[in-house]
């Protein structure tokens, strides 16, 4: 099928979900996740050589990736951060000759991350999402759905922030601990 280009009108309006046209702290929690049944997810191989993903993150704007093995397994994320921080430029250094650290070896694994119930969830607003990661000091907060097993999406602080239209520049992506800060009195 051969689809044709179309000519935007100037009577054709924006859409904007219902209820949603104004963003404010007190909207369902689930309007700031991102769905993975939706969304495919951001993922990278275990394998794949750590010294180059930084770069390549940078250039693409993203700030994490969840790890999958060989059989696209979740078995952790690798962050931006993770890439900058002092501890992974001196390891980068120290094998410098050798072979690559890969991914795997530089990951969040899966046993030390932490997730919000998708249940909960859809009982929840923006702001308890805020209160509840309020110590949280990280971008992203995963999503998992346990009736299902499954990993079902994430909420980013950013996405927060820039839709809440806060007026506060950050000089780098919020944190939920700083996003918690800004909207506390």
């Amino acid at each position: 099928m051969k689809l044709e280009m179309c000519d935007i009108e100037e009577s054709y309006h924006l859409v904007w979900p219902d209820g949603c046209r104004e963003f404010t702290t007190d909207l369902p929690a689930l309007s700031v996740m991102t769905d993975f049944r939706v969304t495919i997810p951001l993922v990278i191989q275990s394998d794949a050589p750590a010294y180059d993903l930084q770069d390549v993150m940078k250039k693409t704007y993203q700030r994490f990736k969840l790890v999958v093995d060989s059989e696209d397994r979740f078995i952790g994320l690798i962050a931006l951060e993770d890439l900058q921080h002092p501890d992974f430029l001196a390891r980068i250094a120290a094998v410098y000759t050798r072979e690559p650290l890969t991914v795997s070896e530089v990951m969040r694994p899966r046993h030390t991350l932490q997730a919000l119930e998708h249940a909960d969830l859809k009982q929840a607003t923006v702001i308890d999402i805020i209160e509840s990661l309020k110590n949280f000091d990280y971008h992203h907060c995963l999503v998992i759905d346990q009736s299902a097993g499954e990993i079902r999406g994430l909420i980013s602080a950013t996405d927060i922030a820039k839709r809440l239209h806060s007026g506060t520049r950050f000089t780098e992506a919020p944190r939920f601990a700083q996003l918690h800060r800004l909207l506390s009195p």
